[in-house]
């Protein structure tokens, strides 16, 4: 297990104790946005988070809070690439998945190396 922790920044993506060490880590942060900054509608795979709200200065506010937490009590850092957008035209890129109000889509990329590895079986 020292090994595997310490042979890259942060956990290796793709380990099975990515996971595990992301739940665990993580499992008080998760309680704080709910029950804290009362985020209704928090999801959080692994280390991808997604939070939904009617009010873009309510999401600001959570976000910098979101931070600091981040900072003082965990040492980490939030990557730069997050956002902030309406989801009503673009969807929500999650897990794989492009999620809209009325329906459930695949992201394109992994259609497309879907059928790649399809072709290359046939």
């Amino acid at each position: 297990m020292k090994e595997i922790i310490y042979s890259a920044k942060g956990v290796p993506i793709g380990n099975y104790l990515s996971q595990f060490f992301a739940d665990l880590y993580l499992t008080y942060f998760d309680h704080w946005v709910k029950e804290e900054l009362k985020c209704k509608y928090y999801f959080r795979y692994a280390d991808d988070i997604v939070i939904l709200g009617n009010d873009k200065n309510y999401l600001r506010n959570v976000l910098v809070s979101i931070k600091l937490y981040l900072k003082q009590v965990l040492n980490l850092e939030l990557k730069p690439n997050y956002q902030i957008f309406p989801v009503e035209s673009r969807g929500i890129d999650f897990v794989g998945y492009k999620f809209y109000h009325t329906h459930v889509l695949l992201r394109k990329s992994i259609k497309m190396r879907m059928f790649r590895l399809i072709n290359l079986y046939k």
